[in-house]
């Protein structure tokens, strides 16, 4: 059985519901977990080799100007142009049903709504990307 720890990263703008996600998965199996504030930085630091990644939908710009940032659904369509078989689990604050459809459009792994009870649904749907 291989123990080697499970390669996450954590692509989230907000940085203590980030942290809080990273301690929380740390607590409930063997991680190695790298947190990043931006899309740009995630699709620069693919050569790690992550075998899932937690993206939020909607990420601040890079240099924290005022305006809209780079969406989850275009830095998972670049991750998957360059890595197609590498799972994403989407995080959102959107109810929107559209915008769930355009991501299981896509080809995302899973789609989560945030909220603090998402922990356990989390862990699960990480383990079955991992053994798919």
């Amino acid at each position: 059985m291989n123990n080697s720890p499970i390669q996450l990263f954590i692509v989230e703008d907000n940085h203590v519901y980030s942290l809080m996600l990273k301690n929380a998965l740390k607590e409930k199996g063997n991680f190695e977990i790298t947190t990043m504030l931006t899309g740009e930085y995630c699709l620069n630091k693919l050569d790690l080799n992550p075998q899932v990644i937690i993206l939020d939908h909607l990420l601040a710009p890079p240099d924290d100007i005022l305006g809209p940032g780079i969406t989850g659904l275009e830095v998972m369509k670049q991750i998957h142009a360059k890595k197609p078989n590498l799972p994403v689990i989407i995080l959102s604050n959107q109810t929107d049903t559209q915008v769930a459809a355009d991501y299981w459009q896509a080809g995302v792994f899973d789609y989560m709504e945030k909220n603090l009870m998402i922990m356990d649904k989390l862990l699960v749907s990480i383990l079955k990307a991992v053994n798919k």
